[in-house]
């Protein structure tokens, strides 16, 4: 197993190992969708992760990209920017902001995920 994967155990038995940079993407991903901020997301998931990042092998780099994308993972609501992006757009209707913006960042996120790991598998 490479040293930049964190293991998922029950009991004490492996039951997987994933590459480590999907850590902090998996936080902040969670957190924007727990609590709705972008910024919050990426900066929690940052405190949370840095000290561990040394022990995953993870570059510090790329684990500040994976919170950066991880924060883009559906926009609603509870995000500021999520009202800057539609009033600047004249999107009103509730169903059309989830459908110009949520979907938008959604797609963003996955997109930066993937390319995340590439990259992260390329070059790291």
């Amino acid at each position: 197993m490479p040293i930049n994967c964190f293991l998922l155990s029950i009991t004490g038995k492996t039951v997987i190992g994933l590459p480590g940079i999907l850590l902090p993407l998996t936080i902040s991903t969670l957190i924007r969708l727990i609590q709705g901020s972008g910024v919050v997301a990426m900066i929690t998931a940052a405190s949370i992760t840095a000290p561990m990042i040394g022990t995953l092998g993870v570059n510090p780099i790329m684990a500040g990209l994976g919170c950066s994308i991880g924060s883009f993972m559906f926009s609603h609501f509870n995000d500021a920017y999520f009202w800057v992006v539609n009033r600047s757009l004249g999107v009103t209707e509730v169903k059309e902001q989830i459908k110009v913006w949520s979907m938008t960042t959604t797609v963003l996120w996955a997109a930066g995920t993937v390319t995340l790991l590439i990259v992260n598998a390329i070059f790291f």
